[in-house]
Parts: C-alpha cells; sequence; structure tokens
C-alpha cells in the first residue's frame, strides 16, 4: 500500500509543480492522531500572492509505510519535507530520510 501512496503523491505533485520564479514548495507530513493516519499536504508559496495548501492523500499511522512512502518521493523530487505533530524518535527517525 505504501508505494501505492508514494507513488500518488508524485503523480500528484506532477500536476502542481511547475518550477515557477520565485516560487517556494514543500510537502508537508502531518500525524493526525485523532484519526491515526498521516496526511499530506503539497504547499506552493509564490512571492505576493497568499500560500495555497493542496491535500494529496492519507495513509494509516504506521512509521515503516511512511518511510516507504517518502523514499519515492525523494527518488522524484528533492523538495523539502516538513514533518508536523511527530514524536522527537520519530523525527529523528524520519530526518534521515527527509534531508
Amino acid at each position: 500500500m505504501s508505494t501505492k501512496i508514494g507513488q500518488q503523491l508524485v503523480s500528484r505533485v506532477n500536476q502542481y509543480f511547475h518550477r515557477l520564479p520565485e516560487t517556494r514548495y514543500h510537502l508537508s507530513v502531518v500525524n493526525v492522531n485523532a484519526d491515526q493516519q498521516y496526511h499530506y499536504f503539497f504547499y506552493i508559496r509564490r512571492r505576493g500572492v497568499s500560500t495555497r495548501s493542496l491535500p494529496l492523500a492519507a495513509e494509516p499511522a504506521k512509521i515503516d509505510l511512511l518511510m516507504d512512502s517518502l523514499s519515492i518521493f525523494r527518488q522524484s523530487y528533492q523538495l523539502p519535507i516538513i514533518l508536523t505533530g511527530f514524536s522527537y524518535d520519530e523525527q529523528r527517525r524520519l530526518h534521515q530520510l527527509t534531508r
């Protein structure tokens, strides 16, 4: 299933990523404890325009699935990945993959 989510992330980011001048992009992964899922968002921040947050996918909160999905994403894009709502240990483990 993580391969499917990773490929889904890549295909959806392909739709929005245009390498525009003065534009910043990043992937955000949010750990939502209430529903035990990881939610993925793609942020586009262009100078003089408000930031856009685009929902991409959600998957069950299993760290190994997340690592697989992010490694697939990293093979195609070297964008910054922002982690929100993760414990210190999870962040340390994922930091090796997301830098």
